[in-house]
């Protein structure tokens, strides 16, 4: 599984997700969200972001690798992790779904 993290993701989730071994990069900064959003698509990356406009239509009803949206607190990168590796736990594919992440052991699907 491949991840783009929106530049607003702590770079804690970046370590995390490439010490488990998956492809992650970073998205470049100060781009709009549409290219956000066509990057994660080209390259077939589930998109990280703490962003609520990717749960707009217009995303959510183009085909993707998944959207996470990260709703536990910004600078508890401890919490973070933890709801990150256990989604991961379950699930092997997040193909057009889009989850937020809100505390240990709970996540919406949208």
């Amino acid at each position: 599984m491949k991840f783009l993290l929106d530049e607003n993701i702590h770079k804690g989730l970046f370590q995390f997700l490439q010490n488990e071994g998956y492809d992650v990069k970073f998205s470049p900064k100060s781009i709009d969200d549409q290219e956000v959003f066509a990057i994660a698509v080209k390259e077939k990356r589930v998109l990280l972001s703490r962003d609520a406009d990717f749960i707009d239509d217009k995303f959510i009803n183009t085909p993707h690798k998944g959207i996470l949206l990260v709703r536990v607190p910004a600078r508890d990168i401890t919490l973070q992790i933890a709801v990150l590796s256990e989604l991961l736990s379950k699930y092997s594919s997040f193909d057009n779904k889009v989850i937020k992440l809100i505390a240990k052991n709970s996540f919406e699907f949208l």
